[in-house]
């Protein structure tokens, strides 16, 4: 599967020399948004697993008490 996927990908190695990089502000501007919404995601992931996350870490470390039920 790789080799059909891969040799209609030869003929543009030909022409990778003539391939100039270029950022422009709008692809900053995307870089700097996917970090920022990368950021908030993990913060709103750990305020709904936070339960979850922090029972983990208890047992990782030897913390964690269950609670006794009556």
């Amino acid at each position: 599967m790789i080799l059909f996927t891969s040799i209609p990908l030869y003929p543009y190695t030909l022409f990778l020399h003539l391939i100039f990089c270029y950022l422009d502000p709008g692809s900053g501007s995307l870089i700097v948004q996917m970090i920022i919404a990368s950021f908030l995601g993990g913060l709103y992931f750990l305020k709904v697993y936070w339960f979850k996350v922090k029972t983990f870490f208890q047992k990782l470390t030897g913390k964690y008490k269950e609670e006794e039920k009556e």
